[in-house]
């Protein structure tokens, strides 16, 4: 479109070659085409967080000015938008989802994350959420950019502080007898304010018939700095059963033997003449006291119950999320 003016101010001309009028007016060339505006504007949540716990970045594109919260200069119509997150250094942060609304989002590959976001009216808005959950302690920060048809018009790279924790415990040494608990101090020191909850546990080394609790667990946040539990190992007593069998058949010759001598008794003084049935009788005597031996033979089973003795090396771990801490510590059970 061709034409002349003579407004210096009053013509709208977006980035004009000459901005000023040549004389009191002057000609003008203009090349119409649809006003893009597209912006993005990125927060992250939560700030400061604990390591091992996720975190999520939320990316506002905008077919319009939308800097101050109130969309201005909105766009024209526009299509073939599309969004790219680029992920943290691999080491720093694991990724876990990616989600547009409206578009869609692929699978993370080679580092970055890509959305396909389609068609934004004037003023229309779309909202792409990248969570991660970030392994170590520092800045984490994470780069969205709008493209319209492979074309990069703007880019926000909101951060996170990520905290860490630390786990020790005291005493290193604990000795008791069998039946008595030891108990342990565990410490969870944070390199700064972490609003997420801590699980403690005794994770390995425990001896049999031994439990791990702690007095408080989970701890729920670690906000105001270091915070201590009890952890409490119960032991049990050993108790030793010893179990006796008798050898079969013993308690029926121990019976017979008795009756066996009153009969013979009762036959000598009711049949004195009668030598040979009175023989017979002591053969029989005879013979019962030679098995009597096999009646009290017996044989024993010892069981022992309870936490056996032992020196044990424990280990006390702590958890957020996916990160894990861990201290040892030592059990001496008499």
């Amino acid at each position: 479109m061709a034409g002349e003016t003579s407004s210096a101010t009053g013509f709208p001309l977006l980035n004009p070659l000459y901005g000023t009028l040549n004389g009191p007016s002057d000609a003008f060339v203009s090349k119409l085409s649809p006003f893009v505006n597209l912006t993005v504007n990125g927060t992250a949540s939560p700030t400061p967080v604990g390591v091992g716990n996720q975190v999520s970045y939320t990316y506002t594109i905008t077919n319009g000015d939308n800097s101050g919260g109130v969309i201005t200069d909105p766009g024209d119509f526009v299509s073939g938008v599309t969004f790219t997150d680029t992920l943290p250094s691999s080491g720093n942060a694991t990724f876990t989802s990616a989600t547009a609304s409206p578009g869609s989002c692929g699978a993370a590959s080679g580092g970055t994350v890509v959305c396909n976001i389609g068609s934004l009216n004037a003023s229309g808005t779309s909202i792409v959420t990248v969570i991660l959950v970030p392994t170590v302690g520092g800045a984490l920060g994470n780069t969205g950019s709008v493209y319209l048809n492979g074309a990069n018009l703007n880019s926000a790279n909101p951060s996170a502080v990520v905290n860490d924790f630390a786990l020790t415990a005291a005493p290193a040494s604990v000795t008791v007898p069998a039946g008595v608990p030891a108990s342990y101090t565990a410490t969870l020191t944070p390199t700064g304010s972490i609003p997420d909850s801590v699980s403690l546990a005794c994770s390995a080394g425990l001896p049999t018939g031994a439990t791990c609790t702690a007095t408080t667990n989970p701890i729920p946040n670690l906000t105001t700095g270091t915070q201590q539990t009890t952890m409490v190992i119960n032991t049990t007593s050993r108790v030793t059963t010893v179990t006796k069998l008798f050898h079969p058949g013993g308690p029926i010759f121990a019976t017979l033997l008795p009756v066996v001598g009153l009969a013979f008794l009762g036959a000598g003084f009711s049949r004195k003449k009668n030598r040979t049935t009175l023989g017979l009788m002591l053969g029989v005597v005879f013979a019962f006291a030679m098995f009597l031996p096999g009646c009290s033979s017996t044989s024993s089973t010892t069981t022992t119950t309870g936490t056996p003795a032992g020196t044990y090396a424990i280990t006390l771990s702590a958890t957020s999320g996916t990160a894990v801490r861990t201290t040892t510590v030592t059990l001496v059970v008499q």
